[in-house]
Formats: structure tokens, sequence, C-alpha cells
């Protein structure tokens, strides 16, 4: 069984790939009554460092909801002395993140972007996909780290195929706001659909797996 290409599809395969995400430079918050510029239009005190600059823009102006805490605990889990790392140490972090205030759902829906690289360094990258109804990804695998990936609005199935067959299909499943799952290669790859009737929304979660070597 083949995966099904349109034009509505989503490319998420290489997630570590350049994505032309910018970072956005560090703003110095020194406090109230030290003279220091501070960035006092902000509804948020947002880690900026974080965030490519896009997302730290999107949140700031109310676009799109502000998921400033669940990223700093995603990067928490992060030990930098680490010798690898997989995405399935997000998990913890990932659960216990609900998406259920109507008001954040309108910003992702109504927002012109379907996509939204939310932070994007060398140990995670975090993207939020609006999907319409029948839009699907491409068939893709993901590297030695793999991907978690929740859905937090809407309803997406993933059908599973051998990654040395792509034509033999493993798996199929169907997963409701508040569903996790991971995959990385060695379990195969796999496409993701919205089979709902209204748009879905899912937040991914990467890591590359190992260090990298100088």
């Amino acid at each position: 069984m083949k995966a099904i290409h349109s034009a509505a599809q989503v490319n998420e395969t290489s997630a570590f790939a350049a994505t032309g995400a910018k970072q956005a430079p560090p703003i110095h918050d020194s406090g109230p009554g030290t003279g220091k510029t501070t960035a006092n239009w902000m509804p948020y005190h947002i880690p900026i460092s974080l965030l490519t600059e896009k997302a730290f823009a999107d949140i700031a102006r109310g676009r799109i909801p502000n998921f400033q805490r669940l990223c700093r605990q995603l990067l928490k889990t992060i030990d930098p002395a680490q010798e690898s790392f997989s995405a399935l140490q997000f998990l913890d972090a990932l659960v216990q993140h609900s998406f259920h205030d109507p008001a954040d759902i309108r910003r992702v829906l109504r927002h012109p972007d379907s996509s939204h690289v939310l932070v994007h360094n060398e140990y995670l990258k975090v993207i939020l996909i609006r999907w319409e109804p029948g839009q699907a990804s491409n068939l893709h695998g993901h590297a030695t780290g793999g991907c978690v990936f929740k859905v937090l609005h809407g309803t997406v199935e993933e059908s599973r195929y051998a990654a040395n067959a792509p034509e033999k299909q493993l798996a199929r499943n169907t997963y409701f706001a508040g569903n996790m799952a991971y995959i990385d290669d060695r379990m195969g790859f796999h496409v993701v659909r919205n089979v709902g009737t209204e748009p879905a929304v899912t937040m991914h979660l990467y890591t590359p797996g190992g260090k990298k070597r100088g």
C-alpha cells in the first residue's frame, strides 16, 4: 500500500534539516527599577533565546498560544553531557500539557500559516502543525532520536510501513486529542493524515539522537 500524495501534504521529513527558522536575539530583563531597557510591550515573559524569531513574534502578538513554559520543560529534559538523546524523554513533560482553551484553538485555526517552528536548536525541535480535513504527510522516517507527537485538537490517523519495504503496511492507528505516539526508523516509516471532518492540530518533537562530532 502506497502513501497518497497531494498538494496538501505536509512534509516533515528530515526534521533537523535547515528550515530558515531564526533564533530570536536574547533580551536580558534586569527587572523593574534598574534603568535597563526591557521589552515591556510583551504580554508574557518569554525566553526569547529558546524560541524561534517568528514563534516569539506570533506569541507576543497573540497569534498562536504561548507554549513557552512547555518548551522550557522540554529543554530541561536535555542534559548536554548525555552521549545520546531520544524523543521519548519528552513524554513526561508533554503528557502534562493540555490544550483545552477554546481561544488557543481558535488562534491556531485562524492563523494563515499551517506550520510553526517553535524551537530549533541542536538538541530539540518543536513544530506545531494544523491539518485540514483529508490533509496528509508524505511517507517519511525519523532517525535515531525519533519523534514524539501529540494530538492537541481533532483526530489524525497514523499508518506505519516497513522501513525496508515501504509498500508493506505494519499498522494503522487513530489518535484523538490528548493521544501521543513515538516512532523512529527502527520501528518503520509513517504517514500522518487528518481523517476527521474538522481541522486537527498536532505538536511534533524531535531530537537528533546523538551529539555532533567536531
